[in-house]
């Protein structure tokens, strides 16, 4: 998890992993509640602790509490403790500032709110150097590295990506620590966006283990569904889709919702690259994505993944043939980015009004065709890309399969969807 894994007091030795979640229970929780109300009473002074010790004692508990909301997902409240905490931080504990901007960072990119995400991991990467935790600078920066590849640029995540590795080596641990393993999760999300094929097996491999014995719900999404992209990339579609139905029953023991909702859009974004609607409806149907009484249950979260189902309801509409419904829905979310041009919705679901009226003229072409149900010229013959969350790398098929408006409309996408890195 983001605390309970310290390196000790130099910053140079890591915790041996964690084997399991149970850090994670509720009675965790209870027990370190049950040290802060011993540390706040503490009238006898049984434990020799002078008033300044105590109240030291109790920040840390307090700091522990608001990196295991975090690692449990209770992603509102885990922000809103380490809010709380910051002022109380003295600049003399860049360890306890080190992990509030990690649990911040973390609470602000589940929301999508990528900008404040972007400046709480920079202050865990300086914190966590001037504390000597290279573990806490390698989560700053894991995240860092995260908001990057969902903004589209590559090249800025391969340099966080790098620095997670430095620290990683500085821990002197090898690949199977657990900054190691960030740094692999990085590396392979970064692949998999270049559909580098080649190189993002052995990256996937080294950071499986995030699937089963670590507790935040990010590192387990990234190895997830980077495993299941690799496995339909090989032609193995049965084995992708069971390792995110795995991967949602998972989800659902643990009480991660987002975990479960975010395996469940990225089944149904593989169902529909591999030109299979009925399959993909059958599984938004199964797994409530479009429910308004999923959007009840969801909180702060749930409203930031919103648009992002918004756009995989107009995908499903697409490749049933429906293009005008389609775009009502894309023209709706365009709107939304003009409207609020620092949201989440134009930085990563558009990824600015000029690509949302891109999408929109090419669905305006696909209906004046009227292509064949399953709209296939719109499928990919790569892997869903994080463009939108959810949506994929669009690459043209042989131009002479499709009907000649829609040769145009699919090459332009196919650029400019493909061209994402800044040079």
């Amino acid at each position: 998890d983001l605390h309970c894994k310290q390196e000790g007091e130099t910053g140079r030795k890591e915790a041996a992993p964690i084997r399991s979640r149970t850090v994670l229970k509720p009675s965790f929780l209870v027990h370190t509640q049950q040290a802060i109300a011993e540390l706040s009473v503490d009238r006898s002074g049984r434990w020799g602790l002078s008033r300044a010790e105590r109240e030291k004692w109790l920040l840390w508990a307090h700091n522990v509490q608001a990196a295991t909301k975090a690692c449990s997902d209770d992603i509102e409240d885990c922000v809103a403790r380490a809010t709380a905490l910051f002022p109380q931080v003295p600049a003399t504990e860049p360890f306890l500032i080190a992990t509030l901007s990690n649990c911040l960072s973390y609470g602000y990119f589940a929301l999508r709110d990528f900008e404040r995400s972007r400046e709480s991991a920079v202050a865990a990467h300086e914190h966590g150097h001037r504390a000597d935790a290279a573990y806490l600078s390698a989560w700053g920066d894991f995240l860092h590295g995260l908001i990057d590849i969902e903004l589209g640029q590559l090249n800025a995540a391969e340099r966080f990506s790098r620095r997670v590795h430095r620290d990683s080596q500085g821990l002197g641990l090898g690949q199977k620590s657990y900054v190691a393993g960030l740094s692999a999760l990085l590396d392979a999300e970064i692949a998999v966006q270049r559909c580098d094929f080649d190189k993002a097996p052995a990256l996937i491999e080294i950071g499986r283990a995030f699937k089963e014995i670590f507790g935040p719900v990010e590192p387990q999404l990234v190895a997830l569904r980077n495993q299941a992209r690799l496995q339909a990339h090989l032609g193995n579609m049965d084995l992708a889709l069971q390792t995110l139905q795995d991967g949602q029953d998972a989800a659902l023991r643990e009480q991660h919702r987002r975990l479960y909702l975010s395996l469940a859009m990225e089944e149904v974004a593989l169902q529909l690259t591999a030109g299979d609607p009925p399959a993909a409806s059958d599984t938004a149907r199964r797994t409530r994505l479009l429910d308004d009484d999923a959007a009840r249950q969801g909180g702060g979260w749930y409203r930031a993944k919103r648009d992002a189902l918004r756009l995989l309801d107009a995908r499903i509409r697409l490749a049933q043939g429906d293009a005008r419904s389609a775009t009502r829905i894309l023209t709706s979310l365009h709107h939304i980015c003009r409207a609020q041009p620092h949201s989440g919705s134009r930085q990563c679901l558009l990824a600015g009004a000029g690509r949302a009226r891109m999408i929109r003229n090419a669905l305006s072409v696909a209906h004046k065709s009227r292509p064949p149900r399953g709209c296939g010229w719109l499928n990919t013959s790569c892997v869903p890309n994080r463009l939108t969350g959810c949506d994929c790398v669009m690459v043209a098929p042989p131009a002479s399969s499709l009907p000649q408006p829609a040769r145009h409309a699919n090459r332009a996408v196919a650029h400019k969807f493909r061209d994402r890195t800044p040079v």
